[in-house]
């Protein structure tokens, strides 16, 4: 930095490289990155890996239900009409058993009597 003082010029030197201030800069910096590390390393990533391992668990298990699932899952095109008739004729009862169970008194008087 040039300074103009009683019609000379005078250099000053930045104040970031000054001898006199330079160590105690370098210690601050020091300081805040150690204190950075320890934050990062026993609180920040612990955290952060807890929650990678519930979300590989939660994917595992969704992977095991969406497996039974496919297992589970009825190939109708290799069924005959009789086993077609039947499934309808089941899904059909079910829906009508559901609809009773939704409109019975009892539900809507609070009772859970089936």
């Amino acid at each position: 930095m040039i300074v103009l003082k009683k019609n000379k010029f005078i250099i000053k030197k930045m104040p970031q490289l000054d001898k006199f201030t330079f160590i105690s800069v370098e210690l601050w910096v020091f300081v805040a990155f150690i204190t950075l590390y320890i934050v990062m390393t026993y609180v920040i990533l612990p955290q952060i890996a807890q929650i990678i391992k519930v979300r590989e668990k939660l994917n595992i298990k969704n992977n095991e239900k969406i497996n039974k699932n496919k297992e589970n899952k009825i190939d109708l095109p290799n069924l005959d009409i009789k086993e077609l008739r039947y499934l309808i004729f089941i899904f059909e009862n079910q829906i009508v058993n559901y609809k009773k169970l939704i409109t019975s008194k009892n539900i809507i008087k609070g009772k859970n009597e089936f």
